[in-house]
């Protein structure tokens, strides 16, 4: 729980990664959300027996599969997002 609360602090207060953070949005607030989800499950379902590397690999599944599929919902269900290139 200390590492997530570091994590947030180092996105919060180093501009280039706030930056890159809260620009691409519509992924990265379901990839967290995926990950903190993917935590928790890997840690109960490695109580149950399943390998111990469960606990490195099902967060970043987790939050890769929530993140895409955030970023398509929100695509989908908001306006497109603006090209801040022009």
């Amino acid at each position: 729980m200390l590492c997530l609360i570091i994590i947030s602090l180092l996105i919060l207060v180093i501009a280039p990664i706030r930056q890159r953070f809260f620009t691409a949005w519509r992924f990265t607030i379901p990839a967290v959300a995926g990950l903190v989800i993917g935590i928790c499950l890997a840690a109960f379902l490695v109580s149950f027996g399943v390998p111990a590397w469960a606990m490195l690999f099902l967060p970043f599944v987790m939050a890769r599969g929530l993140g895409a599929a955030g970023k398509q919902w929100f695509d989908e269900n908001l306006r497109p997002p603006k090209d801040r290139r022009s």
